[in-house]
């Protein structure tokens, strides 16, 4: 028939030839044709967890605690701390308090030498700086006390460094200054020339002058200014007393005119003798 394939031949008369087989080659493929499997490899197991999650979830409930509880003790301890400081501030003021009375008693029945020299170590032991502020104020006036009765005695330079220490422990009392003007005005009166009465008059001007204006008290501003009214009016007759020296005359006219307040009569008459001399 048209179109069939002829029939296998023999080989050698061994009988039919199979045919081949169409496989693809492998290289892998062992002796017997058979292929061999690919080994797979797995990982190791996940190494068992150090800590159970019941144990971990506890832990962290007591360091959370711990923390806590730190927190709470350290703010215990501050406050008790703090309480302790404010405590012992009080026990040391009311123990300043009370040598503070102690020493307003002494000073009752003590001179006023003993006063200064008690109160200067008193204020020096003392630690609060307003109670030593206070004290130091009261010295000062005991050392015008003494001030005033060493004018009286005449004894000018104890007078003089008296007040000193009384400006130096209160810097911002004026009534030292009117003192000190007070003081010159009492030495003009016993000056034996004209010159040495003129230089303290124009010292005690200045002194009641630096009071007047220090000071917010109306008793005080109202004795400085009939105190310079009173020293313009005698350095006005110091220069009329010496008509020969013109300059002189001028200059002591000028400073009394200084000194004088401004509303004040002896003032209109300083400018009257000032027109008079041509000035």
């Amino acid at each position: 028939t048209v179109g069939t394939p002829p029939p296998p031949t023999t080989a050698g008369g061994l009988g039919a030839v199979p045919p081949p087989i169409l496989a693809p080659y492998d290289p892998y493929q062992g002796s017997q044709g058979q292929p061999q499997p690919v080994p797979v490899y797995y990982p190791p197991p996940p190494p068992k967890p150090l800590l159970k999650p019941e144990t971990k979830a506890f832990m962290a409930k007591l360091l959370l605690t711990l923390v806590l509880m730190g927190t709470l003790l350290a703010l215990i301890l501050a406050t008790v701390s703090a309480l302790g400081k404010v405590l012992d501030g009080w026990r040391a003021e009311q123990a300043e308090s009370e040598r503070m009375r102690a020493f307003e008693r002494s000073r009752q029945t003590a001179s006023v030498d003993e006063r200064i020299q008690r109160g200067e170590a008193f204020a020096n032991d003392l630690d609060d700086p307003v109670l030593q502020a206070e004290t130091r104020r009261k010295i000062a006036w005991d050392h015008r006390e003494r001030a005033l009765e060493e004018i009286q005695e005449g004894r000018w330079a104890d007078a003089e460094a008296s007040l000193r220490l009384a400006s130096e422990r209160a810097p911002d009392e004026p009534q030292f200054d009117a003192d000190r003007g007070w003081l010159y005005l009492t030495r003009a009166s016993s000056a034996t020339t004209p010159d040495e009465q003129a230089a303290f008059l124009q010292q005690a001007g200045d002194s009641y002058r630096s009071a007047l204006l220090r000071s917010n008290d109306p008793r005080l501003r109202l004795e400085c200014e009939q105190r310079m009214a009173q020293v313009a009016g005698q350095l006005a007759a110091i220069a009329l007393a010496t008509p020969g020296d013109r300059t002189r005359t001028l200059q002591l006219l000028y400073a009394a005119r200084f000194i004088a307040p401004q509303n004040a009569p002896v003032r209109q008459e300083i400018d009257q003798r000032l027109q008079q001399l041509g000035r």
